[in-house]
């Protein structure tokens, strides 16, 4: 007699796929749609040193106004 699928929990773990509206998507493919989701982006220079830009023109208005 086999068991029945919910008392086995040694399963839970493994993701073989996900089935949504009636459409199976394999654990492959969902990975793929993952790595695709990653950002390859990496900040100019320009954009690194922006945050800073704005901090020190905000000190400089700040000390310009109390003199």
């Amino acid at each position: 007699m086999e068991k029945y699928p919910i008392d086995d929990k040694s399963k839970l773990s493994e993701r073989t796929g996900v089935m949504v509206r009636g459409i199976c998507f394999p654990e492959e493919r969902l990975q793929e749609k993952m790595d695709e989701l990653k950002d390859p982006h990496t900040p100019t220079f320009i954009e690194r040193i922006r945050p800073f830009t704005l901090i020190a023109l905000g000190v400089f208005l700040v000390v310009r106004r109390l003199i």
